[in-house]
């Protein structure tokens, strides 16, 4: 309210940091882009973002993406950031296409669900779940069984975060398994299940999304 334009002057001071010669943390970097993405249209402030691209460190580029990605909502731009070789960055990039449904917006995001990175993944097939694609929900449960405890975790993931019911029996297969991260998620999904509807565990509808046939096998921990 005092300074209209202090979203532009933060970004502008934060791409100078970032691509200067002094030296400035990367976490303290990071949480001020956290800060301008909740203040700022990010359409007023493409210069700096684009400068915060060319940053050395991943995961700085990674907020730069998801920021531009939300201003111009172009697949295109998009699409060219899924060639990026570090996952964080093709993650973020998806995730800028969380509720814009286009017909070039479902087939990038359905391509998306066949990276390799368990992160990316769960973005898009969460992206196709915003958009009411009704085809992800198998995708959903087919990763529930993959060979990776990364990607049966996203798996949960993603289940929780959808809020829907139906994938119930899906994860009280995951909370069987040995793989710890996957049962705390499986067992976090649930919760958040159950708040999205507002009745016990016990009680919640059985699923009609068919789970796993056998359980899911073991192997490492989710990635952060």
């Amino acid at each position: 309210q005092a300074d209209p334009m202090s979203d532009v002057t933060l970004a502008r001071d934060l791409a100078d940091h970032a691509t200067g010669s002094d030296k400035v943390e990367p976490a303290c970097l990071a949480r001020a882009m956290d800060i301008l993405s909740e203040i700022a249209d990010a359409a007023r402030i493409m210069p700096p973002l684009m400068r915060m691209m060319r940053h050395p460190n991943a995961r700085l580029r990674s907020k730069a993406v998801k920021m531009i990605g939300r201003g111009n909502r172009s697949t295109k731009w998009v699409s060219g950031r899924l060639n990026d070789p570090d996952p964080r960055v093709r993650a973020n990039a998806v995730e800028s296409l969380w509720g814009v449904d286009t017909p070039e917006s479902r087939g990038l995001l359905s391509a998306a669900v066949k990276d390799n990175d368990n992160r990316v993944a769960g973005n898009a097939m969460l992206g196709l779940c915003y958009v009411g694609e009704p085809s992800v929900l198998a995708e959903i449960v087919k990763m529930a069984a993959h060979e990776s405890a990364r990607f049966r975790s996203s798996a949960a993931w993603v289940m929780g975060e959808t809020g829907d019911s139906r994938f119930t029996e899906a994860l009280r297969h995951l909370i069987a398994e040995p793989d710890v991260t996957v049962r705390k998620r499986a067992f976090a999904a649930l919760v958040q299940i159950k708040a999205a509807h507002g009745h016990p565990l016990s009680s919640a509808p059985e699923s009609t999304v068919a789970a796993p046939a056998e359980e899911p096998p073991t192997g490492g921990s989710r990635a952060s």
